[in-house]
């Protein structure tokens, strides 16, 4: 939650979803405040996995009031596709990663909910819990209920076993966030 009490990550409500903020609450300001406060670093550069057919994701350096923090694409520099970094990943005999997000992002598909079930079990009852807690603090402040699965139900009871379908305007790039 922000300080002004809204929900930063982008739940399902009864009638639609809410806005992801996830670039700036979750990544890029945890990662300046942690460089500033623990390691007294003002300035620096992100290296960001964006590839070329991900150019709707790609955003141009502005001023920032903060200090001087800047973006580097390299992959889009290069006009490489994701079948081309995998390709690179192959051809070098390297295992294909599992697309990276946090444990508990909505924009999950029901493969990826299975994924950390079952391979990483704490974090996924971590995410369950946080499903109740975001829902019960919903409906204590008089609204109907927030979700972190699409289907509208808590995360421990969604049928995870269901076959994936497409969710257009998924805010995501389709889960490939390369935290």
């Amino acid at each position: 939650y922000s300080h002004q009490g809204e929900l930063l990550i982008p739940v399902y409500t009864t009638t639609g979803k809410l806005s992801a903020f996830c670039s700036t609450e979750w990544k890029q300001r945890v990662v300046r405040r942690y460089l500033k406060e623990k390691h007294n670093i003002h300035s620096a550069t992100a290296w960001i996995g964006y590839a070329i057919d991900e150019r709707q994701r790609y955003k141009p350096n502005k001023e920032d009031a903060s200090g001087p923090w800047y973006r580097s694409f390299p992959l889009f520099d290069l006009s490489l596709t994701k079948r081309d970094c995998l390709q690179i990943l192959k051809d070098f005999g390297l295992p294909i990663p599992p697309p990276s997000a946090c444990w508990m992002c909505p924009n999950k598909r029901n493969e990826e909910w299975r994924y950390l079930r079952d391979n990483y079990p704490l974090a996924f009852e971590q995410a369950c819990q946080l499903d109740e807690e975001v829902r019960d603090e919903d409906i204590a402040q008089g609204h109907a209920g927030v979700w972190l699965h699409h289907s509208r139900v808590a995360l421990r009871d969604a049928d995870l076993e269901a076959e994936d379908r497409a969710e257009p305007g998924r805010q995501c790039g389709l889960g490939m966030c390369f935290v």
